[in-house]
């Protein structure tokens, strides 16, 4: 729902889209179960719909839960390894509770704009967009544990879920992520040897 339109809230104003359908917004009538189309926005970008997408959910070691969306190129045979790119920003939460709750859909129309990473499927690299990596602590002490939280260790990798669900090659994965993202980035790269390439976008100066 974007939107009320009327006191009683039996007229609200949507936006609906699925995998193969571009977002369009909608009147919809409740008491009469119906709807009236406001747009009809053509899909702008036909050359990605051979791109498929998956909604991944997972655990920590920790039992923290975690999530991201896999995103295939076109033309993607099953069983075949693919270099991926694993684009990141971890957040902060105080407790586990917070941090696992797992957000996101598997239904959203797969489109990219301005300049991102996820043209890269276009030159037949899996994207492993958005895995959720919490840090979890009070903030004093939070980045105390963030190697291992954003997946510096293979086990708890989100590189490792990609290569176990048959899709990544282990030898030919990157990283990269922006700001927040691309300190992660520099800590994965200097505390890990489990990434061959690496992005890092707007890196803040570290000082100690």
């Amino acid at each position: 729902m974007i939107a009320p339109l009327s006191d009683d809230m039996k007229v609200i104003f949507t936006r609906y889209e699925t995998p193969k359908d571009p977002p369009n917004y909608y009147v919809r009538d409740l008491s009469h179960d119906a709807k009236r189309a406001v747009t009809a926005f053509k899909d702008p970008q036909p050359q990605l719909r051979g791109v498929e997408h998956q909604f991944v959910t997972y655990q920590r070691k920790d039992g923290v839960k975690l999530a991201a969306t896999l995103y295939l190129p076109p033309g993607y045979k099953k069983g075949e390894r693919l270099p991926v790119i694993m684009w990141a920003y971890p957040r902060e939460f105080g407790d586990a509770d917070s941090a696992s709750q797992v957000t996101g859909s598997p239904n959203r129309f797969t489109t990219i704009s301005g300049y991102s990473h996820l043209f890269l499927l276009l030159s037949g690299y899996a994207i492993f967009d958005n895995p959720t990596m919490p840090i979890i602590g009070p903030g004093e002490t939070a980045n105390d544990r963030y190697v291992r939280a954003t997946g510096g260790e293979r086990r708890s990798s989100p590189s490792t879920k990609v290569v176990d669900m048959g899709v990544g090659d282990r030898d030919r994965i990157g990283v990269g992520g922006h700001s927040y993202g691309a300190f992660m980035t520099a800590n994965l790269l200097a505390h890990s040897r489990l990434f061959a390439r690496a992005f890092a976008e707007s890196a803040p100066t570290i000082v100690r």
